[in-house]
């Protein structure tokens, strides 16, 4: 596979693309690596030239080690059969990227859970709510994939049941087991 040709796809597509390293670990991926400030724009980038979604991203905690996070976007070639990764290093202090999400659908759930997991901010969000660990369970600012957690702490939520009313509405007691 021609790792070259797809670069320059997406280079086509970005006239500021000059990633740090471009890497083919396997002949079926292809790795970017960019700086900081050029990752919305080499994913958006990616995102025309493979008119691809986002078919993941995550995130990974090197704090301990090099006080930053390493943060990935992954679209496919679908026409070659190829993965291309985009990876990023944000750093660990006020840790936050652009987001994506507004131009890309797909890439909305897995910057709110990069949030909620690691307290990396997607700047620009179009809906920063809390994606699985709402507020009557755990603690806003306790990050559970951070290698430094240790001790979860902070005031805990409440939970404020809807009401429904108006002609017709009626309630259905089910019990502690439904």
């Amino acid at each position: 596979m021609d790792h070259q040709k797809i670069a320059a796809d997406i280079k086509k597509n970005f006239t500021g693309f000059s990633p740090d390293t471009i890497s083919a670990v396997y002949p079926d991926e292809l790795h970017l690596k960019v700086g900081l400030k050029d990752y919305y724009n080499t994913c958006m980038a990616a995102h025309k030239a493979l008119t691809s979604p986002v078919m993941m991203m995550f995130a990974s905690d090197e704090h301990r080690i090099h006080n930053k996070f390493l943060l990935s976007c992954v679209f496919l070639d679908s026409k070659n059969g190829v993965w291309v990764k985009i990876d990023t290093d944000v750093p660990g202090e006020n840790p936050s990227f652009m987001s994506l999400a507004k131009e890309i659908y797909s890439s909305g759930l897995f910057e709110r859970e990069i949030f909620e997991m690691f307290g990396i901010v997607p700047e620009g969000h179009p809906d920063p709510r809390r994606l699985a660990l709402h507020d009557e369970v755990w603690p806003s600012g306790n990050y559970p994939l951070r290698k430094n957690i240790s001790v979860v702490s902070g005031p805990l939520g409440e939970y404020t049941f809807g009401r429904v009313e108006g002609d017709g509405i009626f309630e259905l007691p089910v019990g502690p087991v439904h």
